[in-house]
């Protein structure tokens, strides 16, 4: 069996999200083309990773169950067109939050209403995000004492298999994650039940992402060049554990939302990998809640001492 080293994947996960936003944001996004009834897909594109696991889940349940979790919201059209171009204010029913979270279940689908007469429709699938004895520890000591850890969700676009979807579900909100291939877009809570249905490349919310390696470690250049895809293949032969760690300045912005804004983004990432046919789990979340080692030097020094703090000491392989 295959060993994958440490060295590799980090690349990878600092840099995956700053590819996606590479793609064309000119083109019209996926909020217009369903409102206007645009097929969503080119005849010719292949199916994703995520795609096979969605057919597959939905061919083997016994009954398939479909959830209307949002509707418009009643001032949705001066609302969301006062915040971002194409966006669509939602109306979230907290009583079906509360039955995901109680109820969860292996596989679904979800209606996202755009307008009065068109919806998009989400096919998703349970998602493990953590590994077995996965744990929350802060730098005080100790369990961090988080009890909503959420519950998390994968999938594609309906008639676009190739795109990628992922839904994270705590006890108060939702947070969903879609790329299309042509944009980014974010469904998050506003106030209350409201969430906006947005495309973050076009809001700037998408665009200063930044890819940080050092010398020390291998390049894109090394892993492209690995044998026969020996990244992927040992990758798949099992599941990447993969260790979290958040900074005091997260910790100082989030508070007690450390956590669900750690494994919500986590699971966007797990999505992204997955829809490629590599599976990686959390292992452990770390959080700073007091100064950390590296406050106040650049994104590029940051990761110099994090790599010869850690070394290979921390709990994952990634």
């Amino acid at each position: 069996m295959h060993t994958l080293k440490k060295r590799y994947l980090p690349i990878l996960l600092i840099c995956i999200l700053p590819l996606l936003a590479s793609l064309n944001i000119h083109a019209q996004d996926l909020i217009e083309r369903t409102q206007l009834g645009i097929p969503k897909v080119e005849p010719k594109m292949n199916p994703n990773a995520l795609a096979h696991k969605v057919a597959s889940a939905m061919s083997h349940a016994r009954s398939h169950e479909e959830i209307a979790l949002f509707a418009l919201a009643q001032n949705e059209k001066s609302a969301a067109r006062s915040i971002a171009g194409s966006a669509v204010l939602l109306q979230i029913d907290q009583t079906g939050i509360e039955q995901l979270v109680k109820n969860p279940k292996k596989s679904f689908s979800m209606t996202i209403p755009v307008d009065e007469r068109s919806s998009l429709r989400l096919n998703l699938v349970r998602n493990q995000l953590f590994a077995d004895g996965f744990e929350v520890t802060t730098s005080a000591g100790g369990d961090a004492g988080q009890r909503d850890l959420g519950t998390f969700y994968h999938g594609t676009i309906d008639g676009d298999p190739s795109s990628i979807v992922a839904l994270s579900v705590f006890d108060d909100r939702v947070d969903i994650f879609l790329d299309d291939g042509r944009g980014y877009y974010q469904i998050t809570q506003q106030k209350n039940n409201e969430y906006l249905f947005y495309n973050a490349r076009t809001t700037g919310d998408f665009g200063n992402w930044k890819c940080y390696n050092n010398d020390r470690h291998s390049t894109f250049k090394e892993v492209r060049e690995q044998p026969n895809n020996s990244l992927s293949r040992s990758a798949m032969m099992g599941c990447v554990p993969v260790y979290v760690e958040a900074d005091f300045s997260m910790f100082q912005r989030e508070g007690g939302n450390t956590t669900a804004y750690i494994t919500s983004m986590m699971n966007q990432t797990v999505t992204i990998y997955a829809s490629i046919g590599i599976t990686i789990e959390m292992s452990e979340l770390f959080i700073h809640t007091m100064t950390d080692p590296w406050a106040g030097q650049s994104l590029g020094d940051k990761l110099d001492t994090f790599g010869l703090a850690k070394g290979n000491t921390y709990n994952g392989r990634l």
